[in-house]
């Protein structure tokens, strides 16, 4: 993707009240004490009005964000008449769920400080992480058919020899599940799908970066959560309770989880690009650590699960005691979360714009 335009107004974080980096001409330049972005700005105590209102960001337009309405709306009525056709009426009202429980999440980020990121950028980082995800999503799927045969097999040539090789082969085949095919991954999409407009004019504060992550994030879980449940709909996955068990599974602690990760990749973000006088930024891996880390996490539940039923091993209530238990794991994982965000949200220097630190 192209690069946008450069910001009207790039600022560092700065000791006084002098600005760091200006890219207007002095001529045009906003009087000291003033901001151009929000058109207020706070200077000893006291909160002055805009001399000059700066041109709006790159893109701040509702007609981009119709186009994606509208790209969405058709991947809906396409489902709705492929179900038809296949004779599962009910595939299109899937995916408008899936979607559904997925937008609040974004618009609740969003317009906490919707000054920070254009509309239009929302909307593409959504739209375009629900579409190319299916993308991803096919070729896990296809990884997940082969991972399958083989473990198939080895589990039958183990059978006879040893009942701790038939766990130990059960286990790495979970874990495989969980980590390989399914967490790595999805969180490799998600950054890479954030990562690639760092230069934009869009990326230019803390809080932000959260809001791009976030709004990335939840449009892979609609994509995601969304095949999962058609595919159990049409009764190729087998199914570890009734339907609308796992459409609860689905559509709550699933997105919960994707929510959780996508706030952690902003906040890595954030702290590499926008760092604080004094520290260090955080490395690629460091950023992506505890999004991994909570994803690992509770696919290792949800996988245990659906191969021990596959396997005839698991009944419905105990698929239920490991989805409660994973629910402990991800309310944990959110008090942990809310903390970090909540500092966020508390800091007015973190929703100022200013220029991201490639170094």
């Amino acid at each position: 993707m192209a690069d946008a335009a450069p910001k009207s107004v790039e600022m560092s974080e700065v000791a006084g009240d002098e600005p760091a980096h200006t890219d207007i001409p002095l001529d045009d330049a906003p009087a000291k004490g003033t901001e151009g972005q929000s058109g207020r700005r706070e200077e000893g105590g006291a909160a002055q009005e805009d001399s000059q209102e700066l041109p709006p960001l790159p893109g701040h337009t509702y007609n981009v964000s119709l186009l994606y309405v509208v790209i969405l709306s058709v991947h809906v009525g396409l489902m709705t008449l492929i179900g038809f056709v296949l004779g599962h009426p009910y595939t299109g009202m899937i995916t408008a769920a899936s979607i559904g429980f997925s937008v609040p999440w974004v618009l609740a980020v969003y317009w906490w400080k919707r000054d920070c990121v254009s509309n239009a950028r929302v909307a593409e980082l959504y739209g375009l992480a629900f579409e190319l995800g299916h993308v991803l999503v096919l070729l896990q799927l296809i990884g997940n058919y082969y991972l399958t045969r083989l473990v198939s097999v080895l589990l039958e040539v183990t059978r006879d020899i040893s009942v701790y090789l038939q766990w130990v082969t059960f286990l790495c085949f979970v874990v495989a599940l969980a980590v390989l095919v399914s967490a790595v991954p999805d969180e490799l999409f998600k950054f890479f799908m954030t990562w690639r407009i760092r230069k934009q004019a869009d990326f230019s504060s803390r809080y932000g970066c959260i809001v791009l992550a976030v709004a990335t994030t939840m449009g892979f879980a609609a994509c995601t959560v969304q095949l999962d449940l058609i595919l159990s709909y049409w009764r190729i996955y087998t199914l570890p309770g009734a339907l609308w068990q796992w459409l609860l599974e689905r559509l709550v602690p699933a997105m919960w989880m994707h929510l959780l990760t996508g706030l952690w990749l902003g906040i890595g973000f954030s702290k590499r690009y926008f760092r604080r006088e004094g520290k260090q930024p955080w490395g690629y891996g460091r950023l992506l650590l505890m999004p991994l880390l909570i994803h690992c996490i509770y696919e290792l539940f949800f996988y245990t699960g659906i191969v021990l039923v596959a396997m005839d091993e698991l009944d419905s209530l105990s698929w239920i005691t490991l989805t409660v238990a994973a629910l402990i794991v991800l309310v944990f994982a959110s008090l942990w979360t809310a903390r970090n965000v909540f500092k966020t949200l508390q800091d007015a220097q973190n929703y100022q714009s200013m220029s991201p630190n490639f170094v």
